[in-house]
């Protein structure tokens, strides 16, 4: 519900807090005319982290109705 090169903008905003970024995000596709549920998740590392050992977990995109305990 809102462009990419906006989206952007708002994640290319290094002194904002990661919190303040989801609200605008949010807000944004509000805006731009959100008709179903909106869900953002932002995560801000800090410069020089060591993120060596963090776990990656790849998620399978959710593809129908029936996935989320629904028929057809």
């Amino acid at each position: 519900m809102t462009r990419d090169d906006r989206i952007e903008a708002v994640l290319a905003t290094p002194w904002s807090h990661a919190s303040c970024m989801r609200r605008q995000l949010v807000q944004m596709a509000n805006e731009g005319g959100g008709t179903d549920n909106i869900a953002c998740i932002v995560v801000q590392l800090r410069p020089h982290a060591d993120i060596s050992s963090m776990e990656t977990i790849p998620l399978e995109p959710v593809t129908g109705r029936s996935q989320l305990g629904h028929e057809s």
